[in-house]
């Protein structure tokens, strides 16, 4: 009888998207005038970005995006792709720029039942002409079955569960989005922008197993209840799993879900769901204990190019009726071009799945 799996360090990323077209219209020339107004022209935006300053505002540090980043990042180098010493097009690739308060205690809350000291939480805002985003990065050390994780993230993403204790109170997911934006916005980010909007919730959650323990089976061998546990982890409301056989290989189907087989051996493999995030396990690694800082660099270059894609989908969607001599029209087409040439030449086996299938990529 095959060991059962148990996943002993996963690393989660969460993200939302507020994407704000009218920063760039014309109609609002008073937004260059702004804390945040670098990011509504070309001039500023660039200049900040290679000035490798810093700027402050009364609640938040807004940082240039990470020099080194840009060189060993496999991720962001073939997304700029320029040839050396050439300058960085930041602002025809929206480079973000990284905001974070300068201020604030944000925990794992008690809920999730976790084991002291042995959990991580990061936060931070990435920011550019588009609008900006939230995001989380979670670290869970211990011994959780998928069940187990399951009812983790369900707590995680949840809209009401109080998961998370933000300055000393309790917060849902929610409530951390609502506060970096009400915050965003009383530091001067949008004065246009209505406070008592609805609130944002959508989001992506991307979940990598970095270690783990158990057998090492391909995805097409593994029994459907095990396939359906660890689809359980992002997927609770998954449609049946279909399977069409290659071999002796049974190749799992599910609605609206996608598998990716990332090394061609289906051993290490990924499932993602547009609408959802992905999970990906590295099993070769994660149950060897081996190359933690290759399946690290896998999951950040996978939720940032997510973070791209979506970002970039959803501010096109805003602004269809842009022309193409307009600021944002020639925005548009450089950034479509980006993507396209990211699609031919980025590695990252989740992302090229994405970059295949998802209706919103640019063709």
């Amino acid at each position: 009888m095959a060991a059962p799996t148990v996943f002993k360090d996963v690393f989660i990323q969460i993200f939302d998207v507020n994407s704000v077209p009218d920063f760039l219209r014309s109609s609002l020339p008073a937004a260059r005038k702004m804390p945040f107004g670098v990011v509504a022209a070309k001039g500023e935006y660039e200049k900040k970005q290679t000035s490798n300053e810093n700027t402050t505002t009364a609640n938040f540090l807004v940082q240039p995006f990470p020099k080194n980043k840009l060189k060993e990042s496999e991720l962001w180098d073939r997304y700029l792709d320029v040839v050396p010493d050439a300058a960085v097009p930041y602002w025809d690739r929206q480079i973000p720029f990284y905001v974070r308060l300068r201020k604030h205690d944000l925990n794992l809350g008690p809920g999730l039942r976790l084991e002291a000291g042995r959990s991580s939480i990061n936060s931070f805002v990435t920011l550019n002409a588009f609008g900006w985003s939230t995001h989380l990065e979670i670290r869970l050390w211990g011994s959780f079955n998928p069940a187990r994780l399951a009812e983790i993230m369900a707590g995680l993403r949840s809209r009401n569960n109080p998961a998370y204790v933000l300055n000393g109170a309790p917060a849902a997911l929610k409530d951390i989005f609502k506060y970096y934006r009400d915050t965003l916005l009383a530091d001067g980010f949008r004065p246009d922008l209505n406070v008592n909007t609805p609130d944002n919730y959508w989001h992506i959650a991307n979940v990598d197993v970095i270690k783990a323990t158990g057998q090492e089976t391909k995805f097409t061998r593994l029994k459907t209840i095990d396939l359906n546990a660890f689809l359980s982890v992002l997927y609770p409301n998954h449609a049946p799993v279909q399977y069409e056989m290659s071999g002796e290989d049974r190749i799992p189907k599910v609605q609206n879900l996608l598998f990716t087989d990332i090394e061609g051996d289906y051993h290490n493999f990924s499932m993602n769901d547009f609408n959802v995030g992905a999970f990906t396990f590295l099993q070769a690694e994660a149950l060897a204990g081996i190359n933690e800082a290759n399946e690290m660099c896998y999951a950040r270059n996978t939720s940032e190019c997510f973070w791209l894609c979506y970002g970039y989908f959803n501010f096109r969607r805003l602004t269809q009726d842009a022309g193409p001599t307009t600021k944002i029209g020639r925005l548009l087409k450089s950034m479509d071009q980006a993507l396209l040439n990211l699609g031919r030449t980025l590695n990252n086996r989740t992302c090229q799945g994405m970059f295949r299938n998802h209706k919103d990529m640019p063709r």
